[in-house]
């Protein structure tokens, strides 16, 4: 009887419980099907720094300032057509972001 009982004690200690477990796949990628662009950096303008010496980058009232963009396609097709909005905010000396700057007429820029 006792080398019954450790024949079935070796038995069972060599088995492997998880096989028996369900397998649940985890499908995270699948919430985005298509084309899914994302903003990897913003090359042109760079960011208004200011210091004793004075300011670097400034963007001026008046003039025309184009922005440049990579935009990297990392969803699962290709893109089609895609363009981008900018919105210009108004920092303090920290550099926390403040409210959206107005043009003359009071409009979002």
């Amino acid at each position: 009887m006792i080398i019954g009982l450790l024949m079935l004690t070796s038995f069972l200690s060599g088995f492997n419980y998880t096989e028996f477990e369900e397998t649940v796949v985890v499908e995270e990628a699948d919430g985005r099907a298509g084309a899914d662009p994302a903003v990897i950096a913003i090359t042109s303008p760079k960011e208004t720094t200011c210091d004793n010496t004075g300011c670097r980058n400034e963007l001026k009232v008046g003039e025309a300032t184009n922005f440049a963009a990579y935009i990297q396609n990392v969803g699962d097709s290709e893109l089609d057509e895609m363009s981008y909005t900018v919105t210009i905010y108004l920092t303090d000396s920290s550099g926390s972001v403040g409210m959206i700057a107005k043009d003359i007429l009071g409009a979002d820029l």
